[in-house]
């Protein structure tokens, strides 16, 4: 679910809900983005935009208003699908393509991104949707851009993608099993399930299976509330991305409890967290401490 900036710098303190009252009517008289708004009257700022972004989605920020739309990269999608999706190719570095999205956790988006470009290891950065569609206007205007539709040199995917993490997720290269590649959808999941807590200030996440789907929860003030449900055929491949974080042994065929450890960066802060995962009856029921 896509939620405003404004709505996120509420839910994250760093304005109050009579200054984003404020902030949205302005906007109403000036017809500016709502950022540009908050900027303008001094009630935020883009360090505060980019911590409220990559505390939401778990993913690296990106500045697009700072950069240079690179137009081949651009051109290996249609325009209709970066505008119904909201979502852009912003960069290519060996067989890793970085895709700045509105709502990285938009999975349905990411995996069409996905099926058009196959070869490709997609990586997500999170974008401010004003300074998205302003790219976007950018990179489509651009008097380059016919010439480089007439260039037969846009370039090819890759051959043979390697699995990278976002950047977010600190490990030993030793611990990452590259045999195994796995699907950044799963990525993105773990990453925006940790990164919600803290966002919320929450001490531990509780993720258990019933009988057709997996409950979230999160707890906070001593109590345990629902976060999101999601569907039960995920649970193998969300307990052994989090197993693979904490460098535990992901088959674990004995079924004895499982402790760890792992680490991620956000909002240019380090957060730890225990890990604790038991077998059960419909699957492994894990639960993460926030330290």
């Amino acid at each position: 679910m896509k939620r405003g900036i404004g709505e996120l710098l509420v839910d994250n303190g760093q304005i109050s809900p009579e200054q984003l009252q404020q902030a949205q009517e302005e906007r109403n008289k000036t017809g500016e983005p709502i950022s540009k708004v908050l900027f303008r009257l001094g009630l935020a700022d883009e360090n505060q935009v980019k911590n409220a972004l990559e505390l939401e989605y778990g993913v690296n920020y990106v500045p697009l208003k700072k950069l240079t739309p690179d137009l081949k990269t651009i051109l290996l999608v249609p325009e209709k699908l970066v505008k119904e999706q909201e979502a852009i190719p912003l960069a290519q570095e060996g067989s890793r393509l970085t895709l700045a999205m509105v709502t990285p956790s938009n999975f349905t988006a990411f995996n069409i991104f996905k099926g058009r470009l196959p070869s490709w290891q997609i990586k997500p950065v999170v974008c401010n949707e004003d300074d998205f569609w302003d790219f976007v206007t950018r990179a489509y205007t651009a008097p380059e851009l016919t010439e480089v539709k007439k260039d037969d040199g846009v370039p090819a995917a890759p051959e043979t993608p390697s699995e990278e993490g976002l950047g977010l997720w600190r490990h030993a290269p030793e611990e990452e099993n590259l045999d195994e590649p796995e699907d950044m959808a799963i990525i993105l999941l773990s990453n925006h399930i940790l990164s919600n807590a803290i966002a919320k200030g929450c001490t531990n996440v509780h993720i258990e299976p019933t009988e057709r789907q997996v409950l979230v929860h999160y707890r906070k003030d001593g109590v345990l509330f629902a976060a999101r449900r999601l569907p039960i055929a995920l649970l193998p491949a969300l307990v052994r991305r989090y197993k693979k974080m904490a460098a535990l042994n992901v088959t674990n065929e004995s079924g004895l409890p499982q402790d760890g450890r792992l680490h991620m960066r956000l909002a240019e802060q380090e957060h730890s967290f225990r890990l604790s995962i038991v077998a059960g009856v419909r699957g492994e029921h894990l639960i993460i401490w926030l330290d």
